[in-house]
């Protein structure tokens, strides 16, 4: 399996219901910070998109509506994704979630990478449930990439965020996680090689990564030598059989 030449696009989505929301201002930002690093990237404020509320019965009789059936094109075209979502009650929007039940279905979201920007360091609970409902679609949440931008108390626009350094460095590291996530999402399946052989270490290591605090730091480091490595590519059958016989008790 190979990485495939790609030029990922990001849909960043606006997720409150406030017209002069920080987090509307924050969004508009990442899309103009995601444009000057050469990204495409396209932003859908979800108030363009007036749904009503989330019914099957409604999907399964009359089809999509036509602001969901628009949606969901613009997510399918796209490899991954920003929200940046505000808290309201404990929890993210409404608008949010009735946007994302929508999506639901159809899977635009499975396995995609996204991030989540907040504007507001107080709010914590809309970060914790929008991972679960995003988990539960099977899409991939970048934590390398969600940030906590603090503009609450500010009085910033979406010039003001571009001209703070700290806030500009903070999305800039962020965005460019979600880039090389989009891009890693990209794969070509081809015959395996014997110049592949380099690359098995460092899959293996990656792979030990998951089971960090799980087992022995000294067994995480341990990877298949180069000669078992050669032996098995040249005698696959043999090695396949001396390990039967060896591992599998």
């Amino acid at each position: 399996m190979t990485e495939a030449t790609h030029h990922p696009k990001l849909l960043v989505l606006a997720g409150s219901s406030r017209l002069d929301s920080l987090h509307r201002k924050l969004a508009r930002q990442t899309v103009e910070a995601l444009r000057a690093a050469g990204v495409e990237a396209t932003l859908a404020d979800l108030r363009d998109f007036p749904m009503p509320i989330y019914d099957g019965d409604l999907e399964a009789g009359q089809g999509l509506p036509t602001a969901a059936k628009a949606l969901k094109e613009l997510a399918r075209r796209h490899d991954g994704f920003a929200i940046a979502s505000p808290e309201y009650n404990g929890s993210f929007p409404a608008l949010l979630k009735n946007a994302l039940d929508w999506l639901v279905g159809s899977g635009e979201l499975v396995d995609k990478p996204i991030a989540l920007l907040n504007a507001s360091s107080r709010a914590t609970h809309a970060w914790n449930s929008l991972v679960g409902t995003l988990s539960v679609m099977s899409a991939r949440v970048i934590r390398e990439a969600s940030v906590t931008v603090s503009l609450n108390g500010t009085r910033l626009d979406a010039e003001g965020i571009a001209s703070d350094p700290q806030i500009a460095a903070l999305l800039t590291s962020a965005l460019q996680r979600l880039h090389q996530s989009a891009r890693m999402g990209r794969y070509a399946i081809v015959r395996a090689r014997p110049e592949h052989l380099g690359a098995i270490p460092n899959i293996e290591l990656a792979a030990a990564r998951l089971l960090s605090g799980h087992a022995p730091e000294s067994v995480l480091r341990e990877t298949t030598g180069d000669a078992v490595l050669h032996e098995a590519s040249r005698r696959p059958a043999r090695f396949s059989r001396r390990f039967r016989s060896e591992f599998i008790r």
